[in-house]
């Protein structure tokens, strides 16, 4: 069986109508329940006690019938219209949208991995995970044999980077190779020959002699990669005293010495950096101190002290109590002793 891939919007049942009129000519097969129109797949019947009043679903969704106690509009992919095969007059707010909602292929007819939601008239374009198909048929992404796409693009034409040829003594079963233009990311050559772009994790790039995301400094024209980003974040932070962003830099980025966002040449997509930089070290120690306080001593407090351990007076301290709770009562043991009685 195919697998497949759940987009973010499931078919659910929607109540959303637009139009609500008459439903003269139509005959209620009984008194209460909705009833499908024998025409159009996204009109319907509201019958109530026998008279029918004729409703239509929101532009991009049509009628089910499964339950005639229910008033469902869905997916077309989720319903089967049958010889109900009309539909309203679209109502297109954007070319990509056929309709006003649901789920629809890319123009071009070879990008089979791209598609586009449509929420009332408002289009987001979507991508499948790698290796999948949109289906029209289903509206979900598939297995390419399942989505019934033919001329579709192949991943060497879709990202523009084809899989070196090596010798067998150098192969390996999934070699990686840098992006020419994104430091971050680089390529998976599955079995040698099928690529497929993937990135690292935010705070490192990728590096080619290991063939694995690495420290932006050990590789060589990446060094000031996270250069803007990190100067937006001291920015934001007001200093370099933000745990988050002292967390970021456990690597020792560089930082530009301005806190500006960054001298960045917007026509290198490699992000070398700028002249000017210095190298912040966050290793040291960070910490905020209270006004005052001594180095290397807890805030408030003496080294080795123990705050409120003793009275001005050198008397021990009340401890306190909780609150309701009167004085604490001293406990006290009591033995009894028994006596035999005289024989």
């Amino acid at each position: 069986s195919a697998i497949m891939w759940t987009t973010a919007v499931t078919s659910s049942v929607l109540l959303a109508l637009t139009a609500t009129v008459s439903g003269q000519g139509f005959t209620c097969p009984k008194n209460q329940g909705y009833y499908p129109d024998p025409a159009y797949c996204d009109k319907y019947y509201d019958c109530v006690d026998g008279v029918a009043t004729e409703k239509n679903c929101i532009d991009g969704f049509v009628f089910n019938p499964a339950n005639p106690r229910i008033e469902q509009c869905d997916f077309p992919f989720a319903v089967p219209c049958g010889t109900r095969s009309q539909l309203q007059t679209p109502q297109v707010l954007d070319p990509e949208c056929h309709r006003a909602n649901g789920y629809f292929a890319h123009e071009q007819e070879n990008l089979c991995n791209e598609f586009y939601f449509c929420n009332a008239g408002t289009v987001s374009k979507l991508t499948c995970p790698d290796g999948l198909h949109f289906s029209k048929a289903s509206g979900n992404c598939a297995w390419p044999v399942a989505s019934g796409r033919t001329g579709c693009l192949t991943k060497t034409e879709e990202l523009g980077f084809a899989c070196p040829v090596v010798s067998t003594e150098r192969a390996a079963a999934h070699p990686r190779y840098p992006d020419p233009e994104d430091c971050k990311f680089f390529f998976v050559c599955v079995n040698g020959k099928d690529p497929r772009r993937t990135g690292c994790d935010f705070g490192s790039v990728f590096n080619p002699g290991l063939e694995k995301c690495d420290s932006a400094n050990n590789v060589p024209g990446c060094e000031g990669y996270y250069k803007e980003e990190f100067s937006q974040l001291i920015n934001q932070a007001g200093g370099l005293g933000s745990a988050d962003l002292v967390n970021k830099l456990s690597n020792t980025f560089v930082i530009p010495e301005d806190r500006g966002t960054g001298n960045v040449n917007p026509n290198n997509r490699r992000r070398k950096p700028a002249s000017g930089a210095v190298q912040i070290n966050a290793s040291a120690n960070t910490r905020r101190q209270r006004p005052g306080a001594a180095a290397g001593a807890r805030p408030g407090a003496e080294a080795g002290a123990r705050p409120g351990a003793q009275r001005p007076d050198g008397s021990r301290p009340l401890r306190r109590r909780r609150p309701g709770q009167g004085p604490r009562r001293r406990r006290t043991t009591t033995t009894t002793t028994t006596t035999p009685a005289p024989e």
